[in-house]
């Protein structure tokens, strides 16, 4: 797609300076992202899917039920009895950072491929990049994607990064089994109460929400994290709840199931209950 809008015309061009992956984001993805086992055989010998190395246990139940260490690589290892010999494995990792006055969000799809007796291999390269502006207007650079009823995420590894349509496709809602820890955050995030801590939130949702809704930060300000968690992903009319909301802010109640609470709501104004009470609410 090509950039018209004067924001995706400067998120291209600040797509391109991106840093590529360190040796050490590549490491942690690899280590962090998948499991590592010790294939157990019928008789003892325990192998590596890291390394490959192959070894005799003489704590076959210690190792089933604590896991293990390969003498070789040094890799913590969970046992597994199976008799398959390849293993095939595909995740996300994802790396928070800033760039110009931009948060970012970059995706990267790894994959990982164990045969038994020999060193695991290891490829990754980035499929997603979500851009949010400090008003929370967002621009998605991704990878072309195959054309499949049953997968999202089919994508085109040699197709260019490009500034893509959204349009509320799952495709680019991902969820990463891991994040690499040094993360950075644009003041403005900070500016509206966010302090490291997702809350069991999806990061770009997080950031997209106290961005550009002031209700959704008073919420995280205020520490009602199970309603926030419920407004960002339910996308409820929050004007007809807003003003019991504010009572429990004010009273110092902490809404522990935002969902449950929001019913309650409902029942209480069908049975002609004053929501507007501290007492009810």
């Amino acid at each position: 797609m090509k950039p018209r809008t004067p924001i995706q015309q400067e998120v291209a061009r600040l797509s391109e300076r991106l840093p590529k992956l360190t040796a050490t984001q590549r490491a942690y993805a690899f280590r962090h992202c998948f499991k590592h086992y010790a294939i157990k055989r019928a008789d003892g010998t325990n192998i590596c899917t890291e390394c490959g190395h192959s070894c005799r246990s003489e704590h076959d139940l210690a190792d089933t039920v604590c896991g293990c260490t390969c003498p070789h690589c040094g890799m913590e290892l969970e046992a597994l009895r199976t008799r398959k010999s390849v293993f095939s494995e595909n995740e996300y990792f994802s790396i928070v950072t800033t760039c110009k006055q931009y948060q970012v969000i970059r995706f990267f799809f790894v994959k990982s491929r164990y045969k038994a007796g020999q060193a695991a291999g290891y490829s990754i390269y980035e499929v997603v990049q979500r851009w949010i502006s400090p008003k929370g207007t967002t621009v998605t650079v991704a990878r072309l994607r195959g054309m499949s009823i049953l997968y999202y995420d089919l994508w085109a590894e040699y197709s260019d990064m490009e500034v893509r349509k959204n349009n509320k496709l799952r495709a680019y809602d991902i969820n990463p089994v891991c994040t690499y820890p040094r993360q950075r955050f644009i003041p403005e995030l900070k500016r509206n109460g966010f302090n490291g801590e997702y809350h069991n939130i999806l990061p770009y949702d997080l950031f997209t929400a106290i961005l550009s809704d002031s209700r959704a930060e008073t919420l995280l300000k205020a520490g009602q994290y199970p309603m926030l968690r419920h407004y960002i992903r339910s996308s409820f009319d929050m004007e007809r709840y807003w003003a019991s909301v504010k009572i429990c802010i004010r009273n110092g109640y902490t809404i522990s199931d935002g969902s449950m609470w929001r019913d309650t709501i409902d029942l209480l104004r069908h049975f002609g209950k004053d929501t507007n009470s501290p007492k009810y609410v």
